[in-house]
């Protein structure tokens, strides 16, 4: 990819090659970031929530309560509030 760039006379580094040559700062960074049992939990968890608001909004009528109202703030609290604190959950380190 670079010699290609290099043949149409661009001078430039390619991104990609600058990430890959910068590897070992971007280790330290995703190294950092591991999941454990717990986000995987709260992360299982909050896919339940979404299947439970999705199975309320389908057995309900077209303009209950069910269907209407409470389906949906189950489905944004599993999309908006569970799902994002299942990923940036940390474990605090004493």
């Amino acid at each position: 990819m670079i010699i290609f760039f290099h043949l149409l006379g661009f001078n430039f580094k390619c991104n990609v090659y600058y990430f890959l040559l910068q590897k070992s700062k971007y280790t330290r960074l995703f190294q950092s970031w591991d999941y454990n049992r717990i986000n995987y939990l709260i992360f299982f968890f909050g896919i339940i929530v979404i299947i439970s608001g999705y199975l309320l909004m389908w057995s309900g009528e077209t303009t209950s309560f069910q269907s209407v109202k409470l389906a949906p703030v189950i489905l944004v609290l599993g999309y908006c509030v569970i799902i994002p604190v299942s990923l940036l959950y940390r474990k605090k380190n004493k």
